[in-house]
């Protein structure tokens, strides 16, 4: 637990304004933004609230020396309620430190040469039996004393003596938990499932949350090395009754203990923190960490380690989290590189800095081939991009790294900007054997509509039916067409689609039998760092991937625009012959077209329209479809076909069909002019989502510290959703209703129109959801539509035919949102389970499904409503209603921060807000604390 207090207020006799403190001993008034004492010839204290641990810190900024020689203050640790018991430090103008025990007498003095010059930092700091006191960082006095300790002498603060009229005053203040004991690994095996660790036993006795379980997930990328100086790793949990402790131990070694969130200084983060050490680990060791959740009063306890009989994808990261030792120093992210340039030849390269190859594939098979008796030797290798271009990874089963376990980075060269180096895409599909293509370049020499032509190309037109020109410079690079003529007596090019602005002297690339996105690389463990990736790649990702800093855009460049998916879509491959519906029943339609293998991500054309396809059923001719057609019949015809470019500006997103085993992790990127931004990814943190017409994150496990503007419902023909989470069942994915997914300290940046906030379904055969956590996220755009803008929860899946789910979903907690739309439960039973609870959260109203008993099951405190009167109102417990302009800032020029009703009135949930910054004890309603 971290204490803020700025002292930016009017002036007042009254301290604060962040928290509530208590002057058992003197006065202190708020004076010119500055807390200053007030009473001569005597102490004058002031203490906050109880920290939960004896270790902890306190440091004041002094802004100005006192003007005489007997006045000094400092900071204050391990106080008590009466003001008689506490550790205190001071300098005084001579450049004397000294720190002190109440009652008792001085226990260091040292002088500091030279004297501090205004302003510095006092930080006094109890560990243990240890005192330190810090200037501006640096140590400069230390003693010994274990006299104050325990629950009752906790509450930091801030000191001062004043001998006459000349006042100490302080800028501001913090407080604090020292860190946790480093967790030193032990030396007992945890790969895997292997040695399980032992559930602790159920906590309290019946009543609320007593038989939920507490459930979290690592803030932190798996497989890194950790230093012979520890690494810093982050946790989030959470139970409907609150979370009494985390603990973390490794490899079997001592359970280290967290009782609070803590924030961060470094990157303002709340977190259970912890720090890991390698301990005697031999480098390249296994850290295999696990956590034990214990919940306040009463609930279930969770051990978050593996589970072999656990494939929901959005368990990733709830489990057993995976570091290597590197305590010597022996191992790095750079073992060794190899180069690309997107002016070098394919097939032409070795690799080094002056031979580069030309794409990145060519450095994973000489990894593969180099190290073929040990491919972990091609861990922490590194793939550096060397010009700005256009790259291209392709998937061959000839090819694949299975065996390292450690990253292995694609980046750019130092100098080049992210944009510079782009992960390109050849996103067309072909029957046939699996071969990387061949591939030839050249430059135009002529541009004519959809023709183009280069007069010294040869082509064998055997290969025109897989043939691509992919520009590689000039106003249309990066983009590409399809090949669907081939004149080799004019050298002319025909495509299916004009490039916009080619001319002659543009370079361009001619790849031959490209079947696979891009990042469908069978490399184990990849990471691409500070370039821009192709978005429409990440869904092909069958092991684990991570993107770092990187910019997602779509292969075109551009995002949605029409009013619905595209009536005329450009044809790349065509996967089936044109047939007739037989059958028709709601999103099924039955075909007489048999064979061929499960269509996922496709569009389905027929009667004019377009529609995306989640799976063809080869056993009974029957086609799901994302989304119904409106009026279609029996013995209209379509064609089933490539879900690729619609035009040369726009690129739909695809359906994923992912791996239960996938895991991909998204840090610090931004996803941008895309139609779908995150999906399947155990780890979505500090990332921005922006111009996105479809899910800015869909079936993610930790969404974290993100920021999203633009989101656009209303130009496309899928339902835009800015979270989407759903169970589905054997014949498609088969894939689990999610579960322990937390969403949190998310916020709108504004400029959104009409996506829904969340849309939340399960299937009978995949079971409902449980565990999920909303806490702190701002939804701040303003719904026109009524059937858009809404917090849906739906028993069922509309999207899945027949489904007829009746299993309860239960443990869905929502906590201190701010949302300017419904809160809507589709179904009046969506919670017939237990623990949910809708606490100190904004809405525009909260309704249920029409003429039905509303929910009972659901606590609903504390919370606020801006409009009633539609459908079924259930304002709660201790609820309030008003107009959203009496209680926002300013809501039409963006803040909302609160007012009125809003204002500090409840006890908070978690000890932080939206912006990270810290709730008073009694705190606002909704996402962010008063300014």
């Amino acid at each position: 637990m971290t204490v803020n207090e700025s002292f930016n207020t009017t002036d007042s006799a009254t301290l604060g304004p962040d928290q509530a403190w208590i002057e058992p001993v003197g006065q202190y008034n708020i004076v010119s933004n500055a807390a200053q004492s007030v009473n001569p010839n005597q102490n004058n204290l002031a203490l906050t609230a109880a920290l939960s641990k004896d270790d902890q810190y306190a440091e004041v900024v002094v802004p100005a020396l006192p003007g005489s020689n007997q006045t000094a203050g400092g900071p204050v640790v391990r106080g008590d309620d009466t003001g008689e018991t506490y550790y205190y430090a001071q300098i005084n103008t001579d450049g004397v430190a000294r720190i002190y025990k109440r009652t008792a007498a001085l226990l260091h003095e040292t002088t500091v040469n030279p004297a501090p010059t205004a302003p510095y930092t006092l930080r006094l700091e109890a560990s243990g039996a240890s005192l330190s006191l810090q200037l501006d960082g640096v140590e400069i006095a230390s003693a010994t004393d274990s006299d104050i300790s325990g629950a009752d002498q906790r509450r930091p603060g801030m000191y001062a003596y004043q001998s006459d009229a000349s006042a100490v005053r302080y800028d501001s203040f913090e407080a604090g938990e020292l860190a946790p004991d480093p967790i030193i690994p032990g030396t007992t095996s945890w790969t895997g499932t292997t040695n399980p660790t032992a559930t602790p036993a159920q906590v309290g006795t019946a009543g609320k949350g007593f038989n939920s379980q507490c459930f979290g997930r690592w803030d932190v990328v798996e497989r890194q090395l950790v230093p012979s100086g520890g690494m810093k790793i982050g946790l989030l949990a959470f139970h409907i009754n609150g979370i009494d402790k985390v603990e973390v131990a490794a490899n079997g070694g001592a359970w280290i203990e967290a009782t609070e969130w803590t924030r961060d200084a470094t990157t303002g983060y709340w977190r259970y923190w912890f720090t890991v050490e390698p301990g005697t680990l031999t480098d390249g060791d296994e850290i295999v960490l696990r956590a034990r959740l214990y919940p306040k009063t009463r609930g279930l306890c969770r051990v978050m380690q593996d589970d072999s009989q656990d494939t929901t994808r959005t368990r990733t990261g709830a489990g057993n989290l995976t570091l290597f030792a590197n305590g010597g120093g022996s191992l790095s992210d750079d073992e060794g590189t190899l180069y690309c340039s997107a002016s070098a030849t394919y097939g032409a390269g070795d690799g080094s800095l002056g031979n580069p190859f030309r794409h990145p594939n060519e450095a994973f098979e000489k990894l593969r081939t180099d190290f073929s008796s040990d491919v972990t030797q091609a861990n922490g290798w590194r793939v550096v991009c060397l010009t700005r271009g256009v790259y291209n990874v392709h998937r061959s089963w000839g090819f694949q790294i299975t065996n390292v376990t450690r990253w292995v980075t694609v980046t750019k060269a130092a100098g080049l900007a992210r944009e510079d180096v782009r992960l390109g895409c050849l996103s067309l599909t072909s029957r046939g054997a699996d071969s990387f293509p061949a591939q030839t370049s050249g430059t135009l020499t002529g541009v004519s509509g959809a023709t183009v032509s280069d007069s010294s190309l040869n082509i064998d037109p055997a290969g025109l039916q897989t043939m691509v020109i992919l520009m590689t410079s000039g106003p249309d690079e990066g983009q590409y067409r399809r090949i669907t003529a081939w004149d080799n007596t004019t050298k002319t090019m025909t495509l299916d689609v004009g490039f916009a602005n080619a001319a002659s002297g543009d370079a361009y690339e001619i790849h031959f039998d490209a079947r696979h996105p891009l990042l469908s690389s069978r490399m184990v463990y990849p990471r691409y760092k500070d370039i821009t990736i192709d978005l429409g790649l990440i869904g092909q990702h069958t092991q684990r991937a991570w993107f770092d800093n990187c910019l997602l855009v779509e292969n075109s460049g551009g995002w949605l625009s029409d009013s619905n998916l595209p009536r005329h879509i450009t044809v790349h491959s065509k996967l089936e012959d044109a047939a007739d519906i037989t059958n028709i029943a709601g999103t099924v339609i039955t075909t007489s077209l048999i064979g061929g293998t499960d269509r996922t991500g496709k569009v389905m054309i027929a009667a004019g329209e377009a529609r995306l396809i989640k799976s063809h059923n080869t056993a009974n001719g029957e086609i799901e479809v994302y989304f119904a057609f409106s009026s279609l019949t029996t013995s209209d015809t379509f064609d089933v076909h490539d879900y690729t470019n619609a035009d040369s500006t726009k690129m739909y997103h695809t359906v994923f069909r992912q791996s239960r085993s996938t895991s991909l992790y998204f840090t610090d990127c931004d996803a941008v002019s895309v139609h779908n931004a995150f999906t399947s990814a155990s780890i979505v943190r500090n990332c921005l989502s922006e111009k996105v017409s479809g899910d800015t994150h869909r079936q993610c496990g930790l969404v974290v510290d993100n920021r999203f503007r633009e989101i656009d419902g209303s130009v496309s023909g899928q339902h835009t959703d800015t979270g989407q989470y759903f169970g589905e069942p054997a014949t498609d994915m088969g894939r689990p209703a999610p579960q322990d997914v937390i969403v949190m300290n998310n916020r709108d940046l504004g400029g959104s129109v009409d996506p829904q906030v969340f849309f939340l379904g399960h299937n009978s055969t995949t079971g409902p959801y449980k565990n999920f956590a909303w806490v702190n996220n701002a939804w701040t755009f303003a719904s026109t539509d009524s059937t858009a803008g809404q917090f849906q929860f739906d028993q069922t899946n509309e999207s899945v035919p027949g489904d007829g789910g009746t299993a309860a979903s239960s443990h869905v907690i929502f906590w201190h949102n701010t949302m300017r739309t419904w809160f809507f439960f589709r179904t009046n039973n969506v919670f017939a389970g237990t623990d949910c609870e809708v606490y100190a959260s904004v809405a525009k109203y909260l309704i249920a499904k029409t003429g039905g008993t509303f929910l009972t099951e659901v606590n609903v405190d504390e919370n606020h409503w801006f409009e009633t009167g539609v459908f079924e109102q259930y304002a709660g417990t201790n609820s309030t209603s008003g107009a959203e302009s009496a209680v926002f800032d300013n809501p039409t020029g963006g803040s909302f921060l609160p007012i009125g009703d809003l204002l500090a009135r409840v006890t908070p949930k978690v000890p932080f807000d939206a912006n990270n910054a810290a709730r008073q004890p009694t705190t606002a309603i909704g996402a962010y604390e008063a300014s």
